[in-house]
């Protein structure tokens, strides 16, 4: 209710034009508005949409308009956090529509939020539920969904489920052709998963597959992790030398791929250095490090490796006061944000840095811990593995009685089945050969009758057969004549049309000025009604006109009659919709009319011009011609109600013929749309 609120207000103080708009006009505007990198104006359209659908009747549609709120806000800069009341209003309308796929959309960007913003669990949760009515409703492509729950189980310290994930992410993309950049995501949290086991061969051939196919793609924020990803692998085994080799050797070839990435590979780089014991070259990563690890609005992920890092290169260095520092700066992020890596990690760089600075008691003890949490998250592991084990013996052994079950059921009833059909087939047995010998009777007695019918029948059939076939005969003459006729017609009333056009060609050298004009102008108005005759005669086509081509055409001769030079630029936007005759006679007059007004008065100096011109669908299956121009525009008093313009009176009046919605606005230039429906 809070969040519905907050929208009617914003829509209240956003302005009137847009506040009026119907919710799917304004919800197409929101999309052209994002696509055009204008993200206010996409969400000022999106709470108008949202406004108009709140009455309930179109779930879907409201759906469709929180994600569009989302998203622009989103790219418009809306922290994590902000993000999710969004899409879970959106999740709420989908659920009422009962649209499950576009229902596991909406939870599968709020589970990646939920895992942004700290919440493994929470993310979990909802990406199963994702995944879920993925299935229920076929989905097939399900790599992205499988490989954020990969992400997600890492976070919270399942690597086992990490892997089976991963590769669940990786054959899916290959069964659906997925070669798109992605893929390198798919393979660098699988690596990761495998490294944490331990697995150090299968984590470097993922993290090398996913870094080609980064590079590939030019995907730099892929380049950078997974680079990251690597040289910490190469570290891990005591590679330094080669892991410092490996980075540096990619950053002086790829240099651009990496300006966003600097804090990543500082770390990765601060590690390399305290491995080979530089530490003179890796002070400038700690200086740039102890900066970032306070920014509260930085991911958190990011920040306690950072710490970890720069506590470890103090501790190396014998500064002990400034370790300490960053380590326990890692473990109040680590309990904060509820990292299973740190439960782990703390412990066990406690118990290093006692033993470096003579606290051997104190290191001890963390040594203790470290086991007993080390112990502990393998005894979680085995248990559930062995739970795993259980309910897979029981799930089987309940199959298998089940199984038996429904074999014996299965015998007795076919038993039961047999046994009631032979005592039906017996009944039946009788009861069929008495209406056997009944139908023998009567088929006897009906034969004798039907032979002497049939002679009089076979008579009187030939005899109907051969007056249908005149019958047909007679209407098919009279369908050609008609089509004939008509198109006799439409090219006669043509070649009148043209007479009467070259009538008024041949007054118009008596005349001058403002009389010669008006000639004109009636001669465009006949040459448009003969265009649409002669289109009906030259294709054979009785009623329907191609707006398209009938409007090309109407511009064209238009040109040429008023000899516009190149300053004078036609923009045609047609799509192909076919009218009848009642509709198009009057908008080729329309177009007519206002294409004359805009050339005899929007350029009165004959200064550059373009006159634009499109007839479109609309989402609502109305019909919108546009003419418009960037010219002078109109006077400013003109009234649309009062012009005593002959050309206005005329578009006014066809626009009553056709049942359409004019609109005459100026400013700069002036613009004409006629909303009509084809009825």
């Amino acid at each position: 209710m809070k969040i519905h609120c907050i929208i009617v207000i914003l829509l209240l103080l956003s302005n009137s034009t847009t506040a009026q708009l119907p919710p799917a006009e304004a919800l197409h505007r929101s999309r052209q508005a994002q696509d055009a990198h204008h993200y206010e104006d996409a969400k000022t359209y999106a709470r108008t949409a949202i406004a108009g659908y709140l009455n309930g009747r179109q779930p879907d549609s409201l759906g469709e308009a929180y994600v569009m709120l989302w998203s622009s806000s989103s790219l418009a800069g809306l922290g994590y956090s902000g993000r999710i009341p969004i899409l879970d209003k959106a999740r709420q309308a989908f659920e009422q529509a009962g649209s499950r796929r576009r229902l596991a959309d909406v939870l599968t960007d709020q589970a990646e939020l939920y895992n942004l913003t700290d919440s493994s669990p929470a993310a979990l949760h909802t990406a199963l539920q994702a995944l879920q009515l993925y299935r229920a409703v076929r989905y097939d492509k399900l790599q992205a969904i499988y490989n954020l729950i990969t992400s997600i189980y890492i976070a919270l310290g399942d690597y086992n489920e990490g892997v089976r994930y991963g590769l669940q992410s990786i054959h899916t993309a290959a069964a659906a052709g997925d070669t798109s950049a992605s893929l390198s995501a798919y393979y660098n949290h699988l690596a990761v998963s495998y490294t944490y086991l331990n697995e150090w061969g299968q984590a470097e051939n993922y993290f090398q597959k996913g870094l080609g196919i980064a590079l590939k793609y030019h995907d730099t924020a892929s380049i950078a992790s997974l680079s990251s990803n690597l040289a910490s692998l190469y570290g891990s085994n005591g590679g330094y030398e080669k892991s410092r080799r490996f980075l540096t050797g990619l950053l002086a070839a790829y240099p651009g791929y990496f300006a966003r990435d600097t804090i990543e590979i500082g770390i990765r780089l601060l590690e390399i250095y305290n491995g080979l014991r530089q530490f003179r070259q890796g002070e400038p990563y700690v200086k740039m490090l102890e900066r970032f690890i306070p920014r509260e609005d930085a991911f958190y992920y990011v920040r306690t490796r950072a710490a970890l890092r720069v506590a470890r290169y103090w501790m190396d260095q014998g500064k002990f006061d400034s370790g300490r520092y960053y380590l326990d700066y890692y473990t109040e992020l680590g309990k904060k944000y509820k990292w299973a890596q740190a439960s782990l990690a703390t412990p066990l760089n406690c118990f290093r840095l006692d033993s470096l600075s003579g606290h051997y008691l104190d290191a001890i003890r963390y040594y203790e811990r470290y086991k007993s949490v080390s112990d502990s998250i393998l005894a979680v592991a085995r248990s559930r593995q062995l739970a795993q084990y259980s309910a897979l013996y029981e799930t089987d052994q309940k199959e298998r009685s089940i199984q038996q079950l429904k074999q014996q059921a299965d015998v007795q009833a076919g038993r039961l089945r047999q046994e009631v059909f032979l005592r039906r087939v017996t009944i039946g047995g009788v009861a069929l050969l008495l209406v056997l010998v009944s139908v023998l009777y009567y088929a006897y007695r009906v034969t004798r009758r039907s032979n002497q019918l049939t002679l009089q029948g076979n008579r009187l059939l030939e005899a109907q057969r051969a007056e249908i076939d005149q019958k047909n005969q007679r209407l098919e003459r009279l369908v050609t004549e008609k089509e004939w006729l008509v198109t006799e017609i439409h090219h006669r009333v043509k070649n009148n049309l043209y007479l009467i056009s070259s009538l008024l060609e041949s007054q118009g050298a008596y005349l001058q000025n403002e009389a010669l004009f008006e000639i004109q102008k009636s001669q465009h108005r006949v040459q448009a009604i003969s265009l649409i005759h002669q289109k009906l005669f030259l294709d054979g086509q009785v009623t329907d006109i191609d707006m398209s081509v009938y409007l090309h055409e109407i511009v064209s001769f238009l040109r040429d009659s008023f000899e516009a030079d190149d300053n004078l630029v036609f923009n045609l936007d047609l799509d192909p919709i076919h009218l009848d005759v009642a509709k198009a006679v009057p908008l080729g007059l329309i177009v007519n009319e206002a294409v004359t007004n805009a050339v005899k008065y929007a350029f009165p100096r004959n200064e550059a011009g373009r006159i634009d011109i499109a007839l479109k669908q609309e989402l609502t299956g109305e019909y919108r011609l546009r003419i418009a121009d960037n010219g002078v525009g109109l006077p400013g008093n003109y009234n649309a109600g009062q012009s005593k313009s002959l050309g206005m009176s005329l578009i006014e009046g066809l626009s009553r013929a056709v049942q359409a919605r004019l609109r005459i606005h100026s400013g700069p230039g002036t613009t004409i749309e006629v909303v009509f429906a084809d009825v």
